[in-house]
């Protein structure tokens, strides 16, 4: 910003006559300024505002978009701040502070990841059947998560690959509706979740294997299940993709949340199987 207002300072620079502190005086100077000097000006402030926003978000972690939304931020109050310094024409005013909300907007889109991941994983002592059964059977997993208050169907089959259903949940304190669809189904290893909401795509994979153990546990080996989960979220909307990266905390509580709920109801299940 300050390279290219030095270029239009250098090129119309304020005759000696006019005083900056003579806003009067300042006012009638600008008045003769072509146009082309005010563009360079405003070139500047937009520049500034797409920098901003795209450097500070492709330096923080996992590209969130929170960092550049400040940057643009403070380089907008820095723009209305040299507005209010001098007289300026009334298009400008608006030209400067839209042009970087708009282009700290582009910079903070030009740096969006294409997705975002959310991985966890939990050691459950119940058998892969069980497991798998839970995950992979849309009531089972329904049941098991306590948020979750409504499925219904929307395919003949509700097992496997293909199957289609709504599901509701709570979700701060309101309901959600969200279509899903298995799209991927290995028995007893692993099923894949397919949604599309808010404008993003939300790719599940719930995966299953037999847990690591020490020799002396080997008996136990049959009821010691490794769940683990990798969810990709991929926005699509130009909302979605400023709106992602500010809830995957949130998110990625929930799912949290949701796998201790699967544990502790396989493991439930599990002790009521061997009585």
């Amino acid at each position: 910003m300050a390279t290219f207002e030095w270029i239009s300072d250098a090129t119309h620079p304020i005759p000696i006559e006019v005083l900056n502190e003579d806003n009067a005086q300042m006012a009638e100077w600008i008045k003769t300024l072509p146009i082309g000097a005010l563009l360079i000006v405003l070139f500047a402030w937009c520049a500034g505002g797409l920098i901003a926003g795209y450097v500070a978000r492709r330096l923080s972690p996992n590209r969130n978009s929170r960092p550049g939304i400040i940057a643009s931020g403070l380089l907008t109050v820095a723009t209305i701040l040299k507005l209010m310094m001098s007289p300026h024409p009334l298009w400008l005013w608006f030209a400067g502070i839209g042009g970087c909300l708009a282009f700290g907007v582009i910079g903070l889109l030009l740096a969006a990841p294409r997705s975002y991941t959310v991985r966890a994983s939990r050691t459950i002592g119940s058998p892969i059947k069980n497991v798998f059964g839970t995950l992979a059977t849309v009531e089972n997993f329904a049941t098991a998560v306590p948020h979750i208050t409504k499925v219904e169907f929307l395919s003949e089959k509700k097992q496997g690959l293909g199957t289609r259903f709504c599901e509701t949940r709570m979700m701060n304190g309101k309901e959600s509706m969200t279509e899903l669809e298995i799209t991927e189904f290995a028995e007893n290893r692993l099923v894949r979740y397919l949604s599309e909401a808010g404008g993003t795509i939300w790719d599940t994979i719930f995966q299953v294997e037999e847990a690591e153990v020490e020799e002396a546990e080997v008996e136990e080996s049959e009821n010691q299940t490794e769940m683990s989960m990798r969810m990709e979220a991929i926005p699509k909307s130009l909302f979605a993709k400023i709106l992602v990266p500010l809830i995957l905390g949130a998110i990625s509580k929930a799912v949290e949340d949701d796998m201790d709920s699967i544990k502790e109801y396989c493991e439930k299940r599990r002790s009521i199987l061997t009585i």
